[in-house]
């Protein structure tokens, strides 16, 4: 469960959020360093003043031979960012319950999260429950993200974005299908870096 997974100490972070100008200091973020990538937590017992960074050999792509101020410089992705409403997959809920996380309070998060999807769908005292009982199916079928996807297809159509669509007797035949989409992304990593930080990581401290 910590494949591509590896550290960055308090410092380390802070200097981050001095150079970004976040209002806090993220659990984690996402870059690379020297050969390697992945997302950096925070580490959980580290206090030192000096930024260090942690990273595993799952991480380490590229091996180099040599290791100047050219390989100390950690290019952030991304932060991490809460992104309400939560949903974790099953393969976090098997990390949490082999890292402590008692079984009865799974089986009670997840009843309570069943009872708050449907609860809406059964009400129909209120006054107003014809409407409460359109929003909660809006919302349980994922009525409003369709639409905007829908609207979002159509602009990129109007703007060029994307070619024309054919149909044939066999489906769906995308006229531009060999072009590349313009997001303005690496075509190879598919990440857009947005800044360059320079934190000076001692060769010892680098795990």
């Amino acid at each position: 469960m910590t494949d591509g997974c590896g550290f960055l100490n308090h410092a380390a972070l802070h200097r981050i959020v001095q150079n970004t100008g976040y209002d806090s200091i993220p659990a984690g973020v996402q870059g690379r360093i020297d050969g390697s990538k992945g997302f950096f937590i925070l580490h959980p017992t580290d206090t030192s003043v000096v930024s260090k960074v942690w990273i595993r050999d799952s991480q380490n792509k590229i091996k180099n031979r040599s290791f100047d101020r050219a390989h100390r410089i950690f290019d952030l992705l991304s932060p991490s960012r809460p992104s309400p409403p939560v949903a974790i997959t099953s393969q976090s809920i098997i990390n949490m319950f082999a890292n402590g996380i008692p079984e009865e309070m799974l089986v009670q998060l997840m009843e309570q999260s069943l009872d708050d999807e449907v609860s809406p769908l059964l009400e129909w005292d209120n006054p107003k429950a014809t409407l409460f009982l359109y929003d909660a199916i809006s919302k349980c079928g994922g009525v409003p993200g369709a639409r905007a996807q829908r609207v979002s297809y159509a602009l990129n159509r109007v703007l060029g974005f994307t070619g024309r669509d054919w149909h044939d007797n066999n489906g769906l035949v995308e006229e531009n299908e060999e072009e590349e989409e313009c997001t303005g992304r690496n075509k190879y990593s598919g990440g857009q870096i947005h800044f360059r930080l320079v934190i000076q990581f001692p060769h010892s401290i680098l795990d």
